[in-house]
């Protein structure tokens, strides 16, 4: 299984699902390109990112896996403000994991030139090559991208065939709000 952290982000973001998803899976979770602890990003590209991830599978000597995300979401200052953005219940994440958190999306060097990439070549995915099976789980209480309307092009046009789960009071990032039952839906879809 190899799992993927949201924009600004480091493999930590991921921490609290670890010990689950470890259980039943030998788990990959990267720093991407151009994030802080990250391989440095040679250019802004989509490619760039997924070229560094695939670079840390082959390291891994890992040729097909289970892949788990979290958006390419970001983060604010401060602690309650980071965590209001992100997720709706913060008390039980530990104030080290969002320190480190912070100084991660501080020390994001691909961040000005991936939004710049991003700004410029629009924001799209090519659904067509989505062959295997999807899961996503989508946070109501997402303040980053608003349920419903953030994921209407997915639904309707782009992943109509996937396993849509939305967790009622949940924000951005499902496996800080609820880690818990966010392993279990991953286990439950990779089972």
């Amino acid at each position: 299984m190899v799992c993927l952290h949201g924009f600004t982000d480091t493999w930590r973001t991921l921490e609290l699902v670890l010990p689950a998803l470890q259980h039943r899976h030998a788990v990959l979770a990267p720093t991407l390109a151009g994030h802080r602890g990250g391989p440095p990003l040679p250019v802004a590209s989509d490619d760039a990112l997924t070229d560094a991830a695939e670079a840390a599978m082959d390291a891994a000597g890992i040729e097909t896996a289970h892949l788990v995300g979290n958006s390419l979401g970001g983060y604010r200052e401060g602690r309650r403000r980071a965590t209001e953005l992100i997720c709706v219940n913060f008390d039980h994440i530990p104030q080290e994991l969002i320190a480190h958190q912070i100084v991660g999306a501080a020390g994001c060097t691909g961040a000005r030139p991936l939004v710049s990439y991003w700004l410029e070549s629009g924001w799209g995915l090519d659904a067509e090559r989505i062959e295997c099976p999807v899961r996503i789980v989508w946070g109501a209480a997402d303040r980053v991208l608003p349920w419903p309307t953030a994921a209407e092009r997915y639904r309707t046009e782009w992943l109509p065939h996937a396993d849509w789960v939305v967790l009622d009071r949940v924000g951005h990032s499902p496996q800080l709000d609820v880690p818990t039952e966010t392993a279990q839906l991953i286990l439950g879809f990779t089972a």
